[in-house]
């Protein structure tokens, strides 16, 4: 599995593309910065679920959120997309504080794709769905140019979903609807990219394809991307860093290598039956006696 994960054979112009985005990566050595944040489900709701985290993300870097229910994956990837503002610290994008830019500057700068169903309508195509990405540069109601047609397509093609741009997206199952969705975010043409539990309805095959097309987004396209997961295994071997939450603590941070030799991986095997190889990072379950 290692090896499929890995397995990326670049031609000589996509080397050449990548070390070009390299550079520019030094040149915005961060495009994510957060500053001794704090986060919690909602400015009423009292306690505090991430507190005193300070991070910052390159360009061109796969990372996954990884924590047990209720550690604040979500509510951590809801606040850095600006849909609610963190208790206490300050979230940077490109330079910039997220709370001075309008909600159009930040979606050409972050697109996100969240785990609960989005309103749309019943008869929208997937075509018409991956279409509304082009919003932040053409308006509601903008005609999309033979460019942003193009970029749509891209965004097909590369989430698989080209032989389905005519269907309804009330025909799609879940993990189509979450192809869709992600196509959708990839027409936005951001830099940065959020996802909430991009693989939660996928089978293994499929999220085996999710995970090599966002890290080749961050490989090949320059990309930040952050993704909050339960899919410890494709987390570990997919993602360059990793931020491990517990509920109400300072979020650990570091390579997945890094974590695990210091243990703090560990809190996610703690069940009895449950065996922990640091070295070959994987896991194995025993559910006899």
């Amino acid at each position: 599995m290692l090896a499929k994960l890995r397995d990326f054979c670049l031609s000589p112009a996509t080397s050449a593309r990548i070390l070009k985005l390299r550079i520019f990566a030094l040149v915005i050595e961060n495009t994510v910065k957060l500053d001794n944040i704090a986060t919690a489900y909602s400015r009423n709701a009292g306690a505090c679920v991430t507190k005193k985290f300070s991070a910052s993300l390159p360009a061109g870097s796969f990372t996954c959120v990884l924590g047990t229910n209720g550690a604040g994956k979500s509510t951590l990837l809801r606040t850095l997309a600006g849909l609610q503002p963190p208790l206490s610290g300050h979230i940077y994008m490109l330079g910039r504080d997220i709370a001075l830019c309008s909600r159009q500057e930040l979606a050409r700068v972050a697109g996100i794709v969240l785990t609960e169903r989005q309103a749309f309508s019943a008869q929208m195509t997937v075509e018409e769905l991956v279409s509304l990405g082009r919003i932040p540069y053409t308006g509601f109601m903008g005609k999309l140019s033979v460019a942003d047609r193009e970029i749509v397509e891209n965004a097909l093609a590369r989430t698989g979903m080209k032989n389905m741009r005519t269907r309804k997206i009330s025909s799609l199952s879940d993990g189509e609807q979450q192809k869709a969705m992600i196509a959708k975010t990839l027409a936005q043409k951001t830099p940065i990219i959020l996802l909430d539990e991009p693989t939660a309805f996928l089978d293994f095959e499929s999220k085996l394809e999710t995970f090599r097309l966002l890290r080749g987004l961050a490989k090949e396209n320059g990309k930040t991307v952050l993704a909050a997961t339960h899919d410890l295994y494709m987390a570990f071997h997919a993602a360059d860093i990793l931020w491990v939450l517990q509920r109400g603590t300072k979020p650990v941070c570091g390579s997945p290598r890094e974590l695990a030799a210091a243990g703090a991986l560990d809190v996610f095997f703690k069940q009895p039956g449950v065996d922990f190889n640091r070295d070959e990072m994987s896991y194995s379950i025993f559910l006899d006696n």
